[in-house]
């Protein structure tokens, strides 16, 4: 329970990204296969199954995605950084 709140709070959150570059090295398929087929080999080959179509990929093939937000107390004003890809 929060008993109080600051003026200012941020926010953050840090993911793992598959990477599509790292799958075409790694599965060695052609820069021209679209992103999206690319992710889809590799959750198929990191055991992807009905249940769980997008399985945790092993961290050596993802990147780190961050994104943010500052905000006001009032609800006024606030700003929010974009994700970022962080190679």
């Amino acid at each position: 329970m929060f008993k109080t709140i600051k003026f200012r709070v941020w926010a953050f959150d840090a993911e793992w990204i598959p990477d599509p570059r790292a799958g075409r090295l790694l599965y060695d398929l052609s820069d021209d296969l679209p992103d999206a087929d690319v992710l889809k080999h590799m959750w198929k080959e990191g055991g992807t199954t009905e249940e769980d179509p997008t399985p945790y990929l092993k961290t050596v093939v993802c990147r780190i995605g961050i994104g943010g937000r500052l905000g006001d107390c009032d609800g006024q004003k606030a700003w929010r950084c974009d994700r970022k890809v962080i190679d």
